[in-house]
């Protein structure tokens, strides 16, 4: 009896033991849904690092350490709804393995001052998946910044919502941007695709320095004093815009950093990174307020750039004086400029640039518009000299082999309002056929008259 009795209770104490774990988990898993300290948002992302899952701030937080998130193999999501995440002094995230989303309803990760350092950092040395919903704003100096621990394997961002730097200069000692891909990047070739928007009031918006390829989707856009500062690796740009608003200056080849030029994009070219750059834009403005819209420069241009590619609707717009392309002879490749020769066009000294449009639909215009003219007497001549004009205008936009999709379009436009306003002319009452008709209504007049006249002889006499 006594066996049975202390059987039981050890039963008892080894089912206890294993309640606990789960009790603990329970717990763990309710701070987490409401994370109001940072503390527990430590706790939480050790735990979830185990687990994966999401954590949910439930108020602002102040980071005041440095805070690695290794979760190989793990999804997880931190939801910051409306709150911010302030990081002080010596403080950061940084993602170094697994699949992290960072979500919210206007929720923030900001720098309180310049710092130095990036907000976020992402390593990377496995399959290294980083997400930043729309809605979401990441700010301070360097927010986002892609570096280097040796491997850089299987990095993706993907950017839905805010990059921002907005640290003044003279609170930041170093070149700050948006997004940073440091120069030490020389393998893996991570991968950043930004939906939203990047932006930098002070320096550039991105500084591409490392061997990586950067998406700018449709709809995205990217400014600052530079819009984009590329030493290597590929950029591609569909459907987006890239601003420059800084002053216009020289291009300065520098082996760290950078010095702005104002250019939207901004090509230093040098032996110290690893080169090969090919840019590709289509359907895209890139526009600079003061200075070139795309420049290059650098001790080793003639090897690093390799190539730039304009397709769709691309429109080039650099400041009053300066050059939409200003790359002297140093690029080996250069497609989508041409003339009706095939041959390159020469942009240098060219303010603005338009890749050519699609004249299908005004071809098929010109020839709607010229059939209205075949029956010409029916129209008021106000209108038919209107049409003649539209349709003469754009023939010359037809033959002009560099006509941009805005030149098309708009030409477009002329020409169908110019078929629509057609009137259709007002019989003229001198005509042959009106005199005629007059005639036979004054006949049937006199004979109505007679008629009548001779009905009152007939009444008086009887």
């Amino acid at each position: 009896m006594k066996k049975s009795i202390i059987t039981a209770t050890a039963a008892a104490f080894v089912a206890g033991m294993a309640i606990l774990p789960s009790v603990y988990a329970a717990d763990l898993d309710e701070k987490c849904n409401n994370v109001t300290e940072f503390s527990v948002l430590a706790e939480c992302i050790d735990s979830a690092e185990e687990n994966g899952g999401t954590i949910t701030l439930g108020s602002d937080i102040i980071l005041n350490s440095y805070q690695e998130i290794d979760a190989a193999g793990k999804e997880i999501i931190i939801d910051l709804g409306k709150y911010t995440i302030t990081r002080k002094t010596g403080s950061t995230f940084s993602l170094e393995n697994g699949d992290l989303t960072i979500k919210g309803n206007g929720g923030k990760i900001i720098s309180e001052n310049g710092l130095g350092n990036g907000s976020f950092y992402v390593f990377g040395s496995g399959n290294t998946h980083l997400t930043i919903e729309k809605g979401v704003t990441l700010s301070g100096d360097s927010p986002l910044v892609i570096s280097n621990n040796g491997v850089n394997t299987g990095i993706v961002v993907d950017i839905y919502g805010d990059i921002i730097n907005d640290i003044k200069p003279e609170v930041s000692s170093v070149d700050t941007s948006a997004i940073a891909v440091h120069g030490l990047v020389k393998t893996g070739n991570p991968k950043i695709n930004i939906y939203g928007n990047v932006k930098s009031n002070f320096d550039a918006g991105i500084y591409q320095a490392g061997d990586s390829t950067i998406n700018l989707m449709p709809g995205s856009s990217v400014s600052g004093a530079s819009g984009i500062v590329i030493k290597s690796g590929d950029l591609n740009i569909n459907g987006a815009t890239v601003t420059a608003t800084g002053k216009s200056s020289d291009g300065v080849s520098s082996g760290s950093g950078f010095t702005s030029t104002g250019a939207a994009i901004q090509i230093d070219s040098n032996s110290v990174y690893a080169g090969d750059i090919n840019i590709s834009i289509e359907d895209s403005s890139i526009a600079s307020e003061n200075g070139n819209s795309i420049q290059a420069y650098g001790d080793n241009t003639t090897e690093s750039l390799k190539s730039i590619k304009l397709e769709g609707d691309v429109i080039l717009t650099a400041g009053e004086d300066k050059n939409v392309l200003d790359v002297a002879d140093t690029i080996k490749t250069f497609e989508g400029v041409k003339d009706s020769e095939n041959q390159v066009i020469n942009l240098n000294n060219v303010s603005s640039y338009e890749t050519p449009g699609d004249k299908t639909e005004l071809n098929a215009a010109i020839k709607e518009a010229k059939s209205k003219l075949e029956n010409e007497s029916k129209y008021s001549n106000d209108t038919v000299e209107a049409l003649k004009k539209a349709i003469a205008s754009a023939e010359e936009i037809v033959n002009d082999e560099t006509a941009g999709q805005s030149k098309i379009d708009a030409s477009l436009k002329e020409l169908k309002d110019a078929v629509a306003a057609l009137k259709e002319e007002v019989s003229n009452p001198n005509t042959v056929d009106n005199i005629f008709t007059y005639i036979i209504l004054g006949i049937i007049g006199i004979l109505g008259l007679g008629l009548t006249t001779k009905k009152l002889f007939l009444n008086n006499k009887c």
